[in-house]
């Protein structure tokens, strides 16, 4: 975790820096620079002010700065990759003029002033719609056939939500579309596949927030699973906290549904990281009749071989976002065996979401 704290705030400044830097050369001159360049070091701190003081800062003040920092960093994010694929595009065009023939050897140019505006009203513009898109999750209906029933109930739908990430991004009206989805759609099982909770337990303080996620309701129960952020939270308190709103979460263990399958939830890969523990499959599906189909639940989808060394008939997983922004499905889709989407692995069917919230 240090490491990689190390790394990804190097990263998280030299780009605070090479957008500064193209500022500078582009539209700041005197005073103004010595201004931006402290903006530009209080944008950087904030954002790393606003997940840590989630701690020690009133609920309303931390939410607000982290989802400001959030923009600001979707914002930096898009506005360094376009200004480094302008750069590299500059940059070979200035190399082929200065090979050529008659050709005087002049400096590289700075970046002019109309391209770096048109650059960021394009990410602007870029994220406006990935916010329009961000508000609407799509509801995706795929008919999977599993192992012979072992008992009375031959079909079932069954409601699959993950990564809600419910606090300071996601607010009321996002959670209330979802469970809105549940209600017209009338599910015989929901189940949640983690990251319902997003760092911070005081969102469920909301009474309103309460009242929307107690209207989960399905005829086999809703059943949940821990993400990764519920350990961020605070396992135990997101857990009781949810718990209490009629959610049932299945860690590390399986239960039978209507004598007809199973359901095994596992704890999240995460948890011994934070003091957890999470045990092997097999040992979690010892003593279970094998003959009937088995649904297992994993927040991330990196267990995926184990699931079908297993003879999981369907792995449900969540997590990924599926990169959340382009390209990083790119790296997303070389890291997971499934990103996002339906995929197989030998008789093991998965399905992978991107995600509900954020």
């Amino acid at each position: 975790m240090i490491l990689f704290l190390i790394i990804f705030n190097g990263i998280f400044l030299s780009a605070h820096i090479y957008l500064y830097l193209h500022l500078r050369s582009a539209l700041l001159t005197g005073k103004s620079r010595g201004a931006a360049a402290a903006v530009m070091l209080l944008l950087f701190g904030a954002f790393l002010l606003a997940g840590l003081g989630r701690r020690f800062l009133p609920f309303d003040f931390s939410a607000a700065a982290w989802r400001f920092g959030v923009w600001w960093f979707g914002f930096l994010f898009y506005a360094v990759l376009l200004l480094l694929l302008v750069d590299l595009v500059r940059a070979i065009t200035w190399t082929v003029r200065r090979l050529s023939p008659g050709r005087r050897d002049t400096g590289f140019p700075a970046l002019r002033r109309e391209g770096l505006l048109a650059v960021l009203l394009g990410v602007i513009l870029l994220l406006f719609v990935g916010h329009l898109n961000a508000r609407r999750p799509r509801v995706v209906e795929r008919e999977l056939r599993l192992a012979p029933s072992c008992g009375p109930v031959e079909n079932i739908d069954l409601m699959l939500v993950s990564d809600i990430h419910l606090g300071a991004m996601v607010n009321r009206r996002i959670l209330r579309r979802v469970v809105g989805e549940a209600e017209s759609l009338r599910p015989d099982l929901i189940v949640l596949a983690g990251d319902i909770i997003d760092r911070d337990a005081r969102s469920l303080e909301d009474r309103r927030v309460r009242e929307l996620l107690a209207r989960f309701q399905a005829p086999l129960g809703v059943y949940a699973v821990t993400g990764n952020h519920e350990f961020i939270t605070g396992v135990e308190e997101a857990v009781a906290g949810l718990s209490r709103l009629g959610i049932i979460f299945l860690r590390d263990r399986a239960v039978k549904l209507d004598d007809s399958f199973y359901l095994v939830g596992r704890e999240d890969i995460s948890g011994p990281r934070w003091g957890g523990d999470s045990l092997p499959l097999d040992e979690i599906l010892d003593g279970i009749e094998r003959r009937c189909p088995v649904i297992v639940v994993d927040h991330q989808p990196r267990r995926i071989e184990e699931a079908a060394a297993a003879g999981a008939d369907l792995v449900l997983s969540g997590h990924t976002h599926h990169g959340q922004l382009f390209p990083i499905n790119l790296i997303t889709s070389s890291i997971y065996p499934v990103s996002w989407g339906y995929g197989r692995m030998e008789e093991t069917k998965i399905y992978v979401s991107s995600g509900a919230g954020t």
